[in-house]
């Protein structure tokens, strides 16, 4: 029952990637495409491969999109019986129409949240350049990943209040996990970490 609103609210239809086969023509339509289908038919297990990475990032999408659908129609709701109950009130024209762009904001919401599910989730866009992700992925590795790091802390400038604190959510537990993981491996005398930039 969610996957439709994923596709149609959050606008997610081209950030679900296909399993690889012979029947998709294009390699912009995967997580990273290669150019060479000689890969995948003659080496052992890239195929394989390629479709775990291909099924765990859609199952990481499905449920990340999933968590924020709750979150999103509560937001709605309580624009939509706002605005509601301020047209029965009779309330004045202005206040009516701060209503109403509160509820354009909470569906836009939608929207928002489903490019930062593909974001956070390594599924860069490139927009206008979309056409050239085979050409990219042919010269630099994970081009849509490299996009997705960069876009990422803008997510944290989004309009909708929703979405930036998923966003500052995402990004302080991917780092916080990591300087942890590196503090506790020095504690444990497993690696050095050098704490000093310079």
């Amino acid at each position: 029952p969610d996957y439709p609103l994923m596709i149609e609210r959050m606008g997610m239809k081209n950030d679900f990637t296909p399993l690889p086969s012979a029947d998709i023509v294009g390699l912009s339509r995967y997580e990273e495409g290669h150019i060479s289908q000689a890969i995948t038919k003659w080496i052992p297990g890239v195929r394989h491969s390629a479709r775990s990475y291909i099924t765990t990032l859609n199952w990481l999408r499905y449920k990340q999109a999933k968590s924020m659908i709750p979150m999103l129609d509560t937001a709605e709701k309580i624009a939509m019986d706002k605005l509601m109950s301020l047209t029965k009130a009779g309330a004045p024209e202005k206040v009516i129409m701060r209503a109403e762009k509160n509820v354009e904001m909470a569906q836009e919401a939608w929207k928002a949240a489903g490019k930062l599910t593909a974001i956070a989730s390594g599924r860069g866009k490139f927009g206008a350049a979309e056409s050239a992700v085979p050409v990219l992925q042919t010269i630099f590795w994970a081009p849509r990943w490299v996009a997705s790091q960069l876009e990422l802390p803008f997510m944290l400038l989004s309009k909708q209040s929703l979405v930036r604190k998923e966003a500052a959510r995402m990004i302080v537990l991917t780092y916080g996990t990591a300087v942890g993981l590196l503090a506790l491996g020095k504690m444990a005398g497993v690696w050095d970490v050098e704490w000093q930039p310079n």
